[in-house]
């Protein structure tokens, strides 16, 4: 007899299962969406402010804005 049966079923299941996991681990998290209300938005203040796109004083103002 050649069929799997159920037990190949849950081997094909295990297998999808490994490959999603294989998948989200090589992903990484830098490719994760930013968190609302994390540190994405300072850093992109900071960056701005680095290139300068923002006075000394825009910047500080912008960053005392998103501290709330």
């Amino acid at each position: 007899m050649m069929g799997f049966g159920f037990g190949g079923l849950w081997m094909l299941l295990l297998f999808f299962l490994g490959l999603f996991l294989l998948f989200a681990l090589l992903r990484g998290p830098e490719r994760a969406p930013a968190q609302a209300g994390g540190e994405r938005p300072k850093d992109v203040l900071r960056e701005r402010y680095a290139r300068g796109e923002l006075s000394r004083e825009a910047y500080l103002q912008q960053l005392k804005d998103l501290e709330g």
